[in-house]
Parts: structure tokens; C-alpha cells; sequence
């Protein structure tokens, strides 16, 4: 026997008390604040979410397309600033150039150049005909592709994000 309904719900935070703030990068929205209103849709929008979780511990999730740039975020920079202020300077390096720039981590690693980021899973792997059947979708969470403009909006967003706590 459990306890009573009315006591567990007592002890469980409330959904309207949930930390959630949706936050969007793409060229097709007006932002006012830091809400998001979609002025139209197109296949190319990059949208993501901040949330926080019980703990405190702060995930992004992206839109299709570009979840392992959330991923990114999640498992390699974790709040962590300094990095953040490494890739973001590197990317400032790298705008308008040839040059490229690079970041390894344990989960996943991302690539730099002067026009886009490149955000790939480490244990993805594969060439021409290899990949499984089936495995497309997986493989799309595991690789993101996004303009650099767009990914320092993210960082400077995710960075505001951060100090709201």
C-alpha cells in the first residue's frame, strides 16, 4: 500500500512550475524578448528549447535535423563556460576565412569554418554503402549541420540561459 494520492502530489513540483523557456534561432521568426513567434516554416529552421531540469542541470534539445548540436551541448559543454568561450572565439577566428577549427570531445566533436558548423558524434563512423538499413534516422541525430551565425546565437542564448538560474 502506497501512500495516499493527495500526499504524493503534495511532494511533486507542479507542472506550471516547471523550469521551461522555449528559445528559438531562425532567420523566419520575430523574436520578442527571448520568446519565439514563427512568422512561417521552412525545412531549414534551426529551433531549440532550454529547460531545467529537478536538479537544476540545464538540456537543450533541437529541432530535427539539428539534435546533435543539442547533444553537444549536453554531454560536452554541461555548463561549462570556458569551453564555451573557446569555441566561441575560435569561431570568431574562423568567420569569413578559409580556416578551420576543430573541438574533440568524449561524446562528440565539433568542426569550424568560416561559414558553418559542423556538430558529428565520435562513434559515427561510416562510408558509402555501410551504413544498416534503417540506421538514417539514427545517423541524423548523430550529425548537425548549421550556419555559424546561427550556432553563436545559440551559444550567446544558452549563455543567457545559464545566468537566469
Amino acid at each position: 500500500m502506497g501512500l495516499p494520492l493527495f500526499l504524493l502530489n503534495d511532494a511533486l513540483p507542479a507542472v506550471a512550475d516547471a523550469f521551461f523557456l522555449t528559445l528559438c534561432c531562425d532567420n523566419d521568426s520575430e523574436t520578442h524578448g527571448e520568446l519565439c513567434t514563427r512568422r512561417k516554416a521552412e525545412d531549414n529552421t534551426m529551433d531549440y528549447e532550454f529547460l531545467r531540469d529537478i536538479t537544476g542541470t540545464v538540456k537543450v534539445r533541437m529541432s530535427m535535423g539539428h539534435e546533435a548540436l543539442g547533444h553537444w551541448f549536453n554531454e560536452e559543454v554541461k555548463g561549462d563556460l570556458a569551453l564555451l568561450d573557446r569555441v566561441e572565439l575560435a569561431a570568431r577566428e574562423v568567420r569569413g576565412s578559409e580556416r578551420q577549427w576543430q573541438q574533440s570531445g568524449h561524446e562528440y566533436t565539433l568542426w569550424l569554418d568560416g561559414e558553418e558548423v559542423m556538430v558529428r558524434a565520435n562513434q559515427l563512423e561510416f562510408s558509402g554503402d555501410e551504413m544498416e538499413e534503417g540506421m538514417s534516422y539514427y545517423d541524423e541525430e548523430s550529425l548537425s549541420l548549421c550556419g555559424l551565425e546561427d550556432f553563436l546565437q545559440v551559444a550567446a542564448a544558452y549563455r543567457r540561459f545559464l545566468a537566469e538560474q
